[in-house]
């Protein structure tokens, strides 16, 4: 192994240890929809139309649809919001329509 290979493993070891703590903010972290999980399945939960999700998320209907059929995947403020309405789903409701009022 050569001496850039073991310096650059080292400090992704070193940025992981300091991630795991809390006290770095380099670390990208990524959150999963639940396994099989899928945004028509939470909206009809929810029994909101493309619609009302829609405005609910703050995208239009046509990133709704295509979410739904599966040409785009939620990614960032998006997916983190889908997860926290798929996990707690009144708790979000109660949230987002106390913004709105």
């Amino acid at each position: 192994m050569t001496k850039r290979a073991f310096e650059r493993i080292r400090a992704g070891l070193v940025d992981a240890i300091e991630h795991s703590r809390g006290a770095t903010k380099r670390a990208r972290v990524h959150v999963p929809l639940a396994q099989g999980a899928d945004v028509g399945t939470i909206r009809r939960k929810l029994r909101l139309t493309q619609e009302q999700f829609a405005a609910l998320c703050g995208v239009s209907v046509g990133t709704i649809r295509n979410w739904e059929q599966g040409r785009r995947r939620p990614t960032g403020p998006s997916r983190a919001l889908l997860r926290l309405v798929e996990l707690e789903p009144e708790a979000a409701l109660r949230s987002i329509r106390r913004q709105a009022a």
